[in-house]
């Protein structure tokens, strides 16, 4: 599944490269929109939602009228917060049938909204993490040099085992899609690096390959079992997102516009929400 969605967003975002990412953002949010409208249209009671939402404002209007009474604004109120109930109770499956494929398709954006490739002479992080069980003698680990010649390192292997990993700093040479390649324990591995500019799909981690390291890193083969490694990660920069002259999350500026869109076309497309 995560190889299918990860070729269909690379087939619809690689044309978009050279387009802002926030109009790229936008265009997913629209689609996002109606998308979520059209599943709420025809997974929910329209016909409850609608007569929850009216009996609400009917309560509220009696409020209004009698708000002299007490008694009567407090059985109003009351009756308000029951019609309220009513309207969640229609609410909670479109709700539910609804959060796991928006939830995918955040963990894929995320490859591409995330971060920002790195440019050219730009320096980084790149780190390997062992399983602590591994740590028990001295890992026999290298990057090496890189054949293209888009990458140097800068500095010999840096050993934290506090935190299972070996550390180098690296220089990006030129742009393009590199491998940074991997000696370890005798065998030759390898991680995607992206350098230049533009829109592009990042893997900030390779990882050990289980379920559910595959579920929130997908974008690279898992690393094979037999080696005691649990990931390959490369340090990308936070790529700047501004929507309406505000710096946010992406992930934000998404939910606030897929929202938006839902607001303004729930009306032609004649959803009860």
């Amino acid at each position: 599944m995560n190889s299918l969605i990860t070729a269909i967003l690379d087939r619809i975002l690689a044309p978009l490269r050279e387009v802002h990412p926030v109009v790229t953002l936008a265009c997913l949010a629209g689609i996002t929109g109606v998308g979520m409208l059209l599943i709420f249209r025809f997974t929910s009671n329209q016909r409850g939602i609608a007569r929850a939402k009216a009996r609400i404002v009917g309560h509220l209007l009696a409020i209004r009228l009698f708000k002299d009474d007490p008694w009567i604004t407090l059985r109003c109120l009351g009756r308000a917060l029951v019609s309220n109930l009513g309207y969640l109770r229609h609410a909670v499956i479109p709700l539910m049938v609804m959060i796991l494929p928006v939830a995918v398709l955040l963990i894929h954006l995320e490859s591409w909204f995330g971060g920002r490739p790195l440019g050219v002479d730009e320096k980084t992080r790149v780190a390997v993490r062992y399983q602590a069980s591994s740590l028990r003698s001295q890992p026999d680990v290298a990057l090496l040099p890189s054949g293209d010649h888009a990458y140097e390192c800068e500095t010999p292997p840096l050993h934290i085992p506090a935190l299972n990993e070996v550390n180098w700093r690296i220089r990006v040479l030129r742009e393009g899609v590199h491998a940074l390649r991997f000696k370890v324990n005798g065998q030759i591995l390898e991680k995607r690096l992206v350098a230049g500019g533009g829109l592009v799909r990042l893997t900030p981690v390779r990882t050990g390959g289980g379920l559910v390291d595959g579920v929130f890193h997908p974008g690279e083969p898992g690393l094979a079992p037999g080696l005691g490694l649990e990931a390959i990660s490369v340090d990308y920069p936070e790529r700047p997102i501004s929507l309406l002259g505000v710096s946010m999350a992406w992930w934000l500026a998404y939910f606030i516009m897929a929202l938006a869109f839902a607001f303004v076309l729930r009306r032609p497309l004649r959803v009860e929400a």
